[in-house]
């Protein structure tokens, strides 16, 4: 079921979506990420990095292919 605070929701989002240019690229930092030193990628094709531990087999299988942006 659709409610009014849905509809005022996705009215926004659509608002929104008009009036904010298309990015370039988007900054994405996993809080829960640790490793030796801090780093950024900056490839062609960026690979999935799974920072969390203890689910399904079938969650750490999945890849969203975001184009990278190397400029």
């Amino acid at each position: 079921l659709e409610t009014a605070a849905t509809d005022e929701y996705i009215a926004l989002l659509d608002v929104l979506r008009r009036r904010i240019p298309v990015p370039k690229a988007i900054l994405s930092i996993g809080a829960h990420f640790s490793g030796p030193c801090k780093q950024v990628d900056i490839s062609d094709t960026p690979r999935t990095i799974y920072d969390f531990y203890g689910f399904s087999r079938e969650l750490y299988s999945m890849e969203y292919k975001a184009p990278g942006y190397p400029k």
